[in-house]
């Protein structure tokens, strides 16, 4: 089974991974310890021997609103301190310091009393992660974020981006449009014409039909002119009823 030291080490690595730059862990302070003063072998006085001391796990997290469009505006920081018997037995100590912006004074004391009681109810578990969602949920809840006064500069200048991109949006939905209707009366006029060509190459092969025709019921029906009958010369003239030829 895990020791209550290792527990918070886990835990201390899965914040620093979710928070990232958001998370700080500030530089162990140095501890000097005051010795009664005595005389050393090389004839000195040694009034003061520095000595470590063992330190409770301490960091400090940046929680900002859940909306990142709000996060800039609204947040505060939040300092945790494990005892030694969290996660088992006691609970962290958690703290709200500066910087603080866009959390009234009022808010503020609010919040520390909800983290507080938070914390009692989670007693026995990790809990910094789920006590830093609540604060934000609340937070979302509670605090109305503050807005940038009509005439700046960011809010002037953010109108006029909205706006261009929507001339720019409906320019370019204008000539989509215009595109679209050039093109079905280009594929109109051609379909016209096409069928202007067949209509004419029909015309022009039921005529040749019909003359081809006449010429052949013509042809069939002409009787040779005179000038075209055939005669006979007989080498002896001869006598047919008293006509000689």
């Amino acid at each position: 089974m895990e020791t209550n030291e290792e527990l918070q080490q886990l835990e201390i690595t899965a914040l620093k991974s979710i928070y990232d730059q958001d998370f700080k862990q500030p530089e162990p302070p140095k501890a000097w310890k005051v010795c009664p003063p005595r005389h050393s072998l090389t004839g000195t006085w040694e009034a003061i021997v520095p000595q470590g001391a063992a330190r409770l796990p301490e960091f400090v997290i940046k929680v900002a609103h859940p909306d990142p469009c709000h996060a800039p505006k609204v947040f505060f920081h939040l300092r945790v301190k494990f005892p030694k018997t969290y996660p088992t037995l006691a609970t962290p100590v958690f703290t709200v310091q500066k910087p603080i912006r866009g959390v009234p004074s009022d808010v503020e004391t609010a919040l520390s009393k909800l983290i507080h009681d938070e914390a009692q109810k989670l007693r026995g578990s990790e809990m910094v992660f789920q006590i830093i969602t609540t604060a934000q949920e609340w937070i979302s809840d509670h605090v109305q974020p503050p807005s940038e006064a009509s005439g700046s500069l960011a809010t002037e200048m953010t109108r006029r981006a909205i706006q261009e991109e929507q001339e720019r949006r409906q320019k370019e939905a204008q000539e989509a449009e215009r595109q679209s209707a050039l093109a079905a009366q280009l594929a109109a006029q051609l379909q016209e014409k096409i069928q202007a060509d067949a209509q004419k190459h029909l015309i022009a092969k039921e005529m040749q039909y019909k003359a081809a025709r006449r010429r052949a019921q013509s042809d069939a029906t002409e009787v040779p002119s005179a000038g075209d009958t055939l005669t006979e010369s007989f080498p002896v003239e001869v006598e047919f009823r008293g006509i000689r030829f």
